[in-house]
């Protein structure tokens, strides 16, 4: 069995883009289609994660509306300010609406494994931080552990999200305080004393 590698060496982050919109949600107390990821402080939270590891890049896995949706067009602005910005790769799946009603990802869980599993492979990085909290996900994390690699999980400390299953899987979670509040572009309408009544901010 290969060592498993200690801090330093290549980081690679992965991020479940619809996760994350969920804890903002949460957070924010709106939908999840109100909320933005912030792609700058995206990558200064990894590099701040990141400690004495050398930051590789920061994938984002999102699904994607048909041309004719009416969403599209907003959705397309977003997308383009996240592949815009230094450090991030936008991975896209697809979004469908579901006969009775409802949204569903078509693909992006797919994407998101591959790439974590082949760059593990390759040796392009000894150390994967994930932005995901799903159980699914527990055995690409046992597989990329097998081949060397380390697993490390970033979960909001104020909001549950994060499965069972999955944090013992990993190698290390970092449990942060308020951090959807600093990866979100604050949404329309979201006052102020909704956030201090949720949360205290560490106070």
């Amino acid at each position: 069995m290969r060592r498993v590698p200690g801090p330093g060496g290549p980081l690679a982050a992965f991020v479940d883009g619809g996760y994350l919109r969920e804890l903002g949600a949460a957070a924010w107390g709106v939908t999840a289609s109100e909320i933005a990821i912030d792609g700058p402080s995206l990558v200064l939270k990894v590099r701040q994660l990141a400690d004495r590891h050398q930051v590789l890049r920061t994938y984002v896995y999102e699904g994607q509306f048909d041309p004719t949706h009416d969403r599209r067009e907003f959705q397309d602005a977003e997308h383009r300010g996240l592949a815009d910005t230094p450090g991030i790769r936008l991975r896209l799946g697809k979004v469908k609406e579901k006969r009775r009603g409802g949204l569903v990802q078509k693909g992006v869980d797919t994407l998101f494994v591959l790439d974590v599993l082949q760059m593990a492979q390759v040796g392009a990085y000894s150390t994967a931080l994930l932005f995901a909290g799903d159980s699914d996900f527990v055995e690409v994390v046992d597989a990329v552990q097998r081949l060397g690699r380390r697993v490390e999980i970033i979960a909001p400390a104020e909001i549950p999200g994060l499965s069972v299953e999955l944090r013992q899987a990993a190698d290390r979670v970092h449990e942060v305080q308020n951090l959807s509040f600093g990866l979100m572009a604050r949404p329309p309408g979201a006052p102020d004393e909704t956030v201090r009544r949720r949360f205290k901010h560490g106070e």
